[in-house]
């Protein structure tokens, strides 16, 4: 697992990784989250699954021939299964075997019963539907944008590095978006100012230090007119400001592709003609081939002539360019 997997606010980095399961507000938090994406199932389900797959675990439940007869999950049989699925290892593809044969496992089974208190195994309620904790799902800021804030905070309170994690996020989640990054660093301050505190001088120094924005040029501006709105803007600037495989523009949408010998006019082209057939641009806009050359010097400073044949015949930037980006409805 790399050091960059250890900011992503993902189920089993925070489970595996920062224990999350010995703190009941972040267990029930997670539990929410894979609940509302589906993944929560019946405790007799997630039972009969572990024994299919560790037969060798299986245990004389109570109630067995009133399950039997009736197959109807009695509180006590119910209880039982859920102290055994809490109490055994994991064993799928996590065992490693040493050179005396014996064997090592590498995580527990986590599971969160509804209904459970703060003291695992303590239940308000018979439960009868739970979830793996640590499943690898990346919490999505969106769908779930307070209880992601929340878990944001959690990792920034335990992890070694948080200098590192505030910056991994300011360029991979918001694409060096500095204004919506820092409304979105309030608000997680204002709702868990327990988990920012004990960091806050560290806090405060990133937003602080984060390295000035680079003044859009009127080119950019004009080229940022074309969108439909921001969003896919945004899009294309993040992705095409990589350096890997190669660096379009910097990060406020300036473009930089230079140096290249006599392909810029080709290139411009091909980005252009890409933007509007994955449906990036305004419907209004003019895309003739005199407009196109247009845009090429108003957007890039980039000289087509407007009967170029570089602007109907797509070369290689564009083939690369589609392996790149995807189509506005996806984004």
């Amino acid at each position: 697992m790399s050091k960059i997997d250890l900011f992503e606010i993902r189920t089993d980095i925070l489970c595996d990784v920062y224990k999350a399961t010995g703190n009941f507000k972040i267990r029930k938090t997670i539990a929410d989250v894979l609940s509302r994406e589906n993944l929560d199932k019946s405790t007799l389900d997630l039972y009969n699954d572990f024994l299919r797959r560790h037969p060798e675990f299986k245990i004389e439940l109570p109630d067995e021939e009133e399950f039997i007869n009736k197959g109807f999950v009695t509180g006590a049989r119910c209880m039982k299964m859920v102290h055994e699925l809490w109490s055994r290892p994991d064993l799928d593809d996590l065992i490693e075997i040493h050179s005396d044969n014996s064997r090592s496992y590498g995580r527990e089974n986590h599971y969160y019963f509804f209904g459970e208190t703060e003291n695992p195994g303590e239940f308000f309620q018979v439960p009868q539907q739970g979830v793996i904790l640590n499943q690898k799902v990346e919490i999505d800021r969106t769908r779930h944008p307070v209880l992601y804030r929340f878990l944001f905070a959690f990792v920034f309170y335990v992890t070694s590095d948080p200098i590192s994690f505030l910056s991994y996020h300011f360029e991979e989640t918001f694409k060096r978006s500095l204004t919506d990054y820092k409304d979105f660093l309030f608000i997680v301050e204002k709702e868990n100012p327990n988990l920012i505190e004990p960091g806050k001088r560290i806090w405060n120094k990133w937003i602080e230090d984060v390295p000035p924005l680079v003044k859009m040029t009127q080119e950019a501006s004009e080229f940022k007119a074309l969108f439909k709105d921001d969003r896919l803007y945004n899009y294309v600037i993040g992705e095409l400001s990589r350096e890997d495989p190669e660096k379009w523009f910097d990060s406020q949408g300036n473009f930089i592709r230079v140096g290249r010998g006599n392909d810029s006019p080709g290139a411009v082209c091909d980005l252009l003609s890409l933007l509007k057939q994955f449906d990036y641009f305004k419907s209004s806009i003019d895309f003739s081939n005199p407009q196109i050359a247009h845009y090429a010097k108003s957007c890039f400073g980039v000289i087509v002539g407007s009967r170029s044949s570089r602007i109907n015949h797509p070369g290689n930037p564009f083939n690369e360019l589609k392996k790149r980006l995807v189509k506005a409805g996806r984004v």
